[in-house]
């Protein structure tokens, strides 16, 4: 249904009756902290972009329409950096694997076998975009969606409360 609408207002309600409720019933010893994984942007097919000189030169795409990884095909990896940068630019922060971890995007966990995962090319939405897998066709009806570096997307919500009893 969307961030902006009655739907999501009544959830956001619903959520801050419940975790009233379980403070009131804490006792005063306890703690409740409670929090999300990531904030969201409005996402939909009015968001969602293709890139089909991006699209053909990749093997396959993976992560989500707002934080795209790229796995260019054999011996397409400059040629797929080019169709990105080239239809993506404007829209999106465009690195490249090396440039990803070496800036840190990912942070110092970045180690191990994460490096192996990413995308030849990683596409991080700037503003309102997502960028469409056609391996992902549901992707479109999404609403909403995270995984950028948005403020909407990297704030986290948290609350934290002593017990009432």
């Amino acid at each position: 249904f969307g961030l902006h609408g009655d739907v999501f207002g009544r959830e956001l309600a619903a959520a801050d009756r419940l975790v009233a409720d379980l403070v009131a019933r804490l006792p005063r010893h306890c703690a409740l902290v409670v929090t999300a994984d990531h904030g969201q942007a409005d996402a939909g097919p009015e968001h969602l972009v293709s890139l089909p000189r991006t699209t053909d030169l990749c093997a396959a795409m993976a992560g989500d329409a707002r934080f795209r990884y790229l796995y260019a095909a054999p011996g397409k990896a400059a040629d797929l950096l080019a169709a990105a940068t080239d239809e993506a630019g404007d829209r999106a922060w465009v690195w490249t694997r090396a440039a990803i971890l070496r800036e840190g995007i990912l942070g110092p966990g970045a180690t191990g076998s994460v490096p192996g995962r990413i995308g030849d090319v990683v596409l991080a939405a700037r503003g309102p975009d997502g960028f469409a897998d056609p391996a992902q066709p549901h992707e479109a009806h999404l609403r909403s969606a995270h995984g950028s570096l948005t403020s909407a997307e990297m704030l986290v919500p948290l609350v934290a409360a002593r017990g009432g009893r």
